[in-house]
């Protein structure tokens, strides 16, 4: 059995940081994570220019990203082309049902598919899977992604969320 939290293994926290900034454009650590994340890949050195890219005190990360995305250059390309394809998942987001666009999201970040490849990858990949229907109850309740997001914090501070298990020898 998993001994680590649900919502703290790598591949749910990577998923909820990524639905965190498509609820929320404007928050300074799920952009990150998402950035350095398998979805975009962005290495210390790029993150560190584009903080730099907006230099002085009391300007948010999100502030220099979105201020990078409308400048030149192959960062601001970089940038420009990541804020669109958040842009265009936001836009998913508003139209879509929760767990459909949880399902097009791993598929078109290739995460469902990173997470099979990586060490105990059937259980990572169940993990994902757990997540998916977690967001069908969800949308079945009616609820959209920033209430999602919440009842996922309210589990979260309750330690309720348990991995998926999956049958073993």
């Amino acid at each position: 059995e998993a001994e680590e939290e649900y919502f703290g293994l790598p591949e749910i926290a990577t998923v909820m940081a990524l639905l965190q900034v498509l609820d929320n454009p404007f928050q300074d650590i799920p952009l990150l994570s998402t950035l350095r994340s398998p979805c975009f890949s962005l290495g210390e050195e790029e993150l560190a220019r584009i903080r730099l890219a907006r230099p002085g005190r009391g300007i948010s990360f999100h502030e220099a990203f979105f201020h990078c995305a409308r400048g030149e250059g192959v960062l601001g390309e970089l940038c420009a082309g990541i804020a669109k394809k958040l842009e265009d998942w936001r836009f998913l987001a508003a139209r879509m049902p929760l767990d459909k666009l949880l399902w097009e999201l791993l598929w078109q970040t290739g995460l469902y598919t990173r997470a099979g490849a990586l060490p105990a990858g059937e259980a990572r990949q169940a993990n994902l899977r757990l997540l998916c229907e977690r967001a069908q109850q969800a949308s079945a309740l009616g609820q959209d992604l920033g209430q999602f997001l919440a009842q996922v914090e309210t589990v979260r501070a309750s330690d309720e969320g348990t991995s998926a298990k999956t049958l073993g020898e």
